[in-house]
């Protein structure tokens, strides 16, 4: 058991995960923010003694400080690749096999 878990999905799943895998009287800290709302099994923190911690990274006014370096300042994204669907275990194949170049797979879903 770890003395502490970072959970970066933010699922009930992966919630109920981390906790499990934390030791007695250590803390989670919860930063991911994938679900809102959900069910923790409020019994095994108490008789565990688990902390929880919410934190969020961000502030207001760093996003629109991003934003307004963004607008002056466009960064090189040539690190990053797009796929579609179809394509994404290629993309993902790339990712492993050319580390030096692709660093970042996003794939699309959409229509464009």
């Amino acid at each position: 058991s770890a003395d502490v878990v970072v959970d970066a999905v933010g699922i009930e799943a992966t919630w109920r995960g981390a906790i499990g895998a934390v030791r007695s009287g250590g803390s989670v800290c919860v930063v991911g923010l994938g679900q809102a709302e959900g069910v923790v099994p409020m019994g095994e923190l108490v008789r565990r003694g688990v902390t929880v911690r919410g934190h969020y990274a961000y502030t207001r006014e760093d996003f629109s400080t991003a934003l307004e370096l963004l607008a002056v300042h466009t960064p090189p994204l040539d690190w990053l690749s797009v796929v579609r669907l179809e394509q994404a275990a290629d993309g993902f194949r790339r990712l492993v096999d050319e580390p030096e170049t692709v660093t970042k797979v996003l794939v699309s879903i959409g229509g464009g």
